[in-house]
């Protein structure tokens, strides 16, 4: 489930796995390589969040979306999936 541009920063929890999808269907060397090392990273304990900015942030021509990998409540890796 893709979060969409809302009033708010939007986040949410997804599966590890999620992260396949835009692996298997990337065309960019680069970009596969950011998502593999994203995974090689996690461990057992990190947790995946799923993140969109707000509307205005992307009407504002700086919106983001992605993942963040975050350990002991510090985001240690990102992932961007959408930007602007």
């Amino acid at each position: 489930m893709l979060l969409k541009p809302a009033d708010e920063d939007q986040t949410r929890l997804p599966s590890l796995s999620e992260i396949d999808g835009p692996i298997a269907s990337s065309t960019s060397p680069k970009f596969v390589a950011n998502c593999k090392s994203f995974r090689e990273q996690f461990q057992e304990g990190d947790e995946v969040l799923a993140l969109c900015t707000s509307t205005a942030s992307w009407q504002a021509m700086s919106g983001r979306a992605g993942y963040y990998l975050r350990r002991n409540g510090e985001n240690i890796a990102m992932i961007i999936t959408m930007l602007n």
